[in-house]
């Protein structure tokens, strides 16, 4: 691993890379965990979506495991707390905290009042998730719920891939979708046919990348590159401590230390919008042009 080597371990000498592959595919997931507990290695990186997080958890309970990325660590089980995780999993999360979600619904609301038909497109897997313990876990419902006492009818639509942006953006047309919101790989892909569609329908639309943002979208409200750079840095730390000796369920989970703001003034005066004085002074970053 590079970044682990950028930090001073070195291959061979400070930990040996032993790599299991599951494909992408959640049925492979045990077989590769198990081959992994077989060879007796000392900590499991996992770099894979939640549901297969939840699958390698359910696979050993002693060796560590340290995930990359969690969209909800603590409401699947994987950890008892962000603070003290308390059991054979730590790692980083960009996404956690379902008030970040909740917050970009109250953005939303405070520049767009009249938008009260929220069409949210999921890219990060399913929006009803297996959980360590067993219930699933509905993030769908979830975000449906919050939008629901804020006066706003959300409806999550899964994206899996790219290819399907021009099929969901005809649902959000025949929902008579007022905003558009939605996030993950597949989205990011096909964020311009997003946005452009947006434009042409006339749809405020907030995000969590504000990539979104200079390419047109209306606000985001997320990590910003920098700290998501760092926040990999931390995890790279994770991994360091659990090969010295730290117990992993005494490491902390890793959120996000900041969240910026970003608004497209540009876009929201072609929309007929008028940004809130308040949501000025908060902007972290402010487009015009």
């Amino acid at each position: 691993m590079q970044a682990m080597a950028e930090q001073g371990a070195k291959v061979g000498l400070d930990f040996v890379l032993v790599r299991a592959y599951a494909d992408s595919r959640l049925d492979h997931v045990r077989g590769a965990v198990d081959e992994l507990v077989r060879q007796r290695v000392d900590v499991i990186v996992l770099t894979t979506t939640d549901d297969m997080n939840v699958e390698a958890a359910r696979v050993t309970q002693t060796v560590p495991m340290v995930f990359v990325q969690s969209f909800a660590p603590l409401e699947l089980g994987l950890v008892d707390s962000y603070a003290r995780p308390g059991r054979n999993l730590t790692g980083t999360t960009v996404y956690a905290d379902v008030g970040v979600q909740n917050k970009r619904i109250e953005y939303l609301r405070a520049i767009a009042p009249a938008a009260t038909r929220l069409f949210w497109l999921w890219g990060t897997g399913s929006a009803s998730m297996p959980t360590v313990r067993g219930p699933t876990y509905e993030i769908g419902k979830t975000i449906e719920s919050y939008a629901a006492s804020m006066g706003i009818t959300a409806r999550v639509y899964v994206i899996r891939h790219s290819s399907d942006m021009q099929k969901a953006l005809a649902e959000a047309a025949a929902w008579n979708a007022h905003a558009l919101s939605g996030g993950g790989d597949p989205v990011y892909e096909a964020r311009q046919q997003l946005i452009n569609f947006a434009a042409k329908a006339r749809l405020p639309s907030v995000f969590s990348v504000n990539n979104y943002v200079r390419d047109g979208g209306l606000l985001s409200y997320g990590v910003p590159d920098d700290e998501a750079s760092a926040l990999y840095g931390r995890f790279i730390s994770q991994i360091q401590r659990v090969l010295r000796g730290v117990p992993v369920e005494t490491i902390p989970v890793e959120l996000p230390r900041r969240h910026n703001l970003c608004i497209n003034l540009k876009t929201a005066k072609s929309l007929g919008l008028t940004v809130p004085a308040t949501l000025l002074a908060r902007a972290d970053e402010l487009i015009e042009k």
